[in-house]
């Protein structure tokens, strides 16, 4: 299917669609686009990116549509003449959250999505059968949604030429963007509500922008130039240009942190200074109940000598880090760290001060890249930060010992107000089946209240 409609981020009254047409050879002024039926102007201005080769095309824009209304349903189709293209449907924000009782505002995490898995195709059917229940009003997909390093023995074992590798790593982007079926894949789930994504290591390599022990495409400087350079076009194409948003929804206040795409050499920063200062003025700044969505855990400690040089490195293992617990240590509102990467779930908390709690929650993985990397469940460390930081007083982390899963899963996150505090209800559901009744199955549902 080489004709794609992706919403990207809404507000109350606009939303972002991602339009984006791979290897067809097409007049795009020949193109209709209509939401809820009514006929919708498209900018004339497609951007066109071609690999090296010439072998491999897309043309690709972000567009908005706006003067929506608050929290409501939109279909957009996209149409060539009388011939139906593709489809897309998204939902605006709501004006204020939702008070109990009320349809609560839903998001989904999710991270980690192998599509060379054959079991990865049961990601758009569980979603779709989600909906029957839960349906979202927005996904955060927390880094991972591609596996530009897989498969691992290949590159392992073989190097490439610029054009060969661009070509490679484009044919990954169309592979998973296009994943479908019968009600199935990944554009099942992608097409269908907005989406925030944030990316980690396997948009690029393991420790990119460092060498990767295993990879010797990035053994050499002008290796590792080469794939950043691809890599980094192919994301902000396909998934965001953004390495910060921030959106509210009534007292929740929402902090999307992107800690790959401005990494740099070394073991220093995973963040421009620019984002994280606004991650600084945003914790100061809270009225409310926060919500930070970032690539990789916050409760973790430094990896050690054998996972720092042929897997990854985590966040502690950099100098910035400090920074970061620094901030978050510091704020005077509860937050809820959102992330993935880990290859499972867990639900953890840390208490700062009387009703100031920072959670943490991991949603990893949607489809296991191999089974070697998955199947164990680590607790977090015992406090928080897990070694000493200036500045930062160590609290105690508790980790909810029942919640444990590690198959293919997303989980929801269901948010309402209740009198002056925010209930929180969430939701896991394991990805499995052929797309056919009944609902997904729920793992786990757990409760908690944060005050506002």
């Amino acid at each position: 299917m080489p004709f794609l409609l992706i919403p990207n981020e809404v507000k109350t009254t606009e939303a972002v669609i991602w339009a984006g047409i791979i290897n067809e050879p097409d007049d795009t002024a020949a193109l209709r686009l209509f939401c809820n039926g009514l006929d919708t102007p498209i900018p004339p201005f497609f951007s066109t990116y071609t690999t090296g080769s010439g072998a491999n095309t897309i043309r690709y824009m972000f567009f908005t549509v706006n003067q929506l209304e608050p929290r409501t349903s939109y279909i957009f189709e996209l149409f060539r003449g009388d011939e139906l293209l593709t489809t897309c449907t998204t939902k605006t924000l709501p004006a204020e959250l939702p008070f109990l009782g009320d349809q609560p505002f839903t998001v989904l995490l999710s991270s980690c999505f192998c599509s060379s898995r054959p079991e990865s195709a049961a990601l758009g059917s569980t979603f779709l059968r989600l909906q029957m229940q839960d349906k979202p009003d927005v996904k955060f997909l927390a880094g991972d949604q591609v596996y530009l390093d897989d498969p691992a023995l290949h590159f392992t074992f073989h190097t490439h030429s610029r054009n060969e590798l661009e070509d490679m790593l484009f044919a990954n982007y169309a592979r998973t963007w296009t994943q479908s079926g019968f009600s199935t894949g990944n554009l099942q789930f992608l097409k269908d509500g907005a989406n925030y994504f944030t990316s980690d290591d396997h948009e690029f390599w393991n420790n990119a922008p460092n060498a990767a022990t295993l990879i010797p495409d990035t053994f050499s400087q002008g290796g590792r130039d080469d794939w950043w350079e691809i890599a980094s076009n192919l994301l902000r194409i396909f998934q965001t240009n953004k390495s910060v948003t921030t959106f509210d929804v009534g007292p929740l206040s929402f902090f999307l942190a992107d800690t790959r795409v401005k990494r740099g050499p070394g073991t220093n920063d995973f963040m421009s200074a620019d984002d994280r200062n606004a991650l600084e003025a945003w914790v100061a700044g809270l009225q409310g109940v926060g919500v930070v969505v970032i690539g990789q855990p916050i409760f973790s400690t430094k990896a050690g000598f054998f996972a720092s040089r042929f897997a990854d490195k985590n966040l502690p293992n950099y100098k910035q880090y400090e920074d970061v617990a620094r901030i978050l240590s510091r704020t005077q509102r509860s937050i809820i760290v959102l992330t993935g990467d880990v290859h499972y779930g867990r639900v953890a908390s840390c208490s700062l001060g009387p009703n100031v709690t920072i959670y943490e929650i991991i949603s990893s993985p949607t489809a296991l890249v191999n089974p070697a990397v998955g199947g164990k469940w680590d607790a977090p460390p015992g406090n928080f930060p897990a070694f000493g930081v200036s500045g930062v007083v160590n609290r105690p982390i508790t980790a909810n010992q029942e919640y444990r899963p590690s198959k293919n899963h997303f989980l929801t996150l269901a948010f309402f107000r209740d009198g002056a505090s925010v209930s929180v209800r969430l939701k896991s559901f394991e990805i499995s089946g052929n797309g056919q009744a009944p609902p997904p199955r729920e793992i786990a549902k757990l409760d908690f209240l944060l005050g506002a």
